[in-house]
């Protein structure tokens, strides 16, 4: 299994950086950073023009106002945003959010539209890593790029093709097949989907036990099986409530 996590860690550039509001591009790493003005020639800008990094941005324009310490160091190796103040000064001239007299930026009428129709960029920059490697730039792709037959779909439904045809890609390699699998799982249940999501993971626990590498090894596997069941049952019993 050690191959699927090396894989990701590759995906997720997880390399340490002090990033405060300007990198200068001084360290090795920092050079090898594609730069946010060059990177976003290569993909298309959502209908009201933002990119990425500025709708990262936009979801968390309330929870670093003014940070003494810098911004979060993704901005600067996942995205190549150099001047994260430049930017978020930036998305409030256009409109997107508002600085109140506090000094707290708060999303406008127009920054809840952009999330609510970019819902999936801030997914992927969030949970997005641990499926088949999917970040917020790749994810654009994925969903711009779709098959004809589900290009109207919701950008879920894009995605669950996406990686499960991943999944099966890669079926002789047991441990990025088995990891797969139970990514999708949890993806099914951040859905809210839970009787789908055990089916994976029962597929899990069994190619877990066809593993010999596995033998002996125990997994949070079972835990989290029962911890889906008690959230069916939880959600029969609601449903019920309301019937009555």
């Amino acid at each position: 299994m050690g191959k699927f996590w090396d894989f990701l860690k590759k995906q997720r550039g997880e390399v340490p950086y002090a990033h405060n509001s300007i990198a200068n591009g001084s360290t090795p790493f920092e050079r090898e950073v594609v730069l946010f003005e060059d990177r976003k020639q290569h993909y298309k800008a959502s209908k009201n023009g933002l990119y990425p990094p500025e709708i990262i941005l936009l979801f968390f324009a309330d929870s670093h106002p003014n940070p003494k310490t810098g911004y979060p160091s993704y901005y600067w190796y996942k995205y190549g945003v150099r001047d994260v103040d430049a930017l978020k000064k930036s998305l409030e001239e256009r409109g997107f959010i508002s600085r109140g007299s506090d000094g707290v930026c708060h999303t406008t009428k127009l920054g809840e539209l952009e999330l609510k129709d970019n819902e999936f960029i801030t997914w992927a920059h969030r949970k997005g890593a641990n499926i088949a490697g999917i970040d917020a730039w790749s994810i654009l792709n994925i969903i711009n790029n779709a098959p004809e037959k589900i290009a109207k779909f919701p950008w879920r439904d894009k995605v669950w093709a996406y990686i499960n045809k991943y999944r099966i890609r890669h079926f002789n390699d047991q441990g990025l097949y088995r990891n797969m699998t139970h990514e999708m799982a949890r993806f099914l249940a951040d859905e809210g989907k839970y009787e789908e999501a055990i089916k994976f993971l029962k597929e899990v626990v069994q190619l877990d036990r066809d593993d010999p590498s596995m033998r002996g090894v125990t997994t949070s596997i079972p835990r989290t099986i029962e911890k889906y069941k008690r959230k069916l049952e939880n959600s029969s019993v609601t449903k019920g409530s309301v019937k009555k």
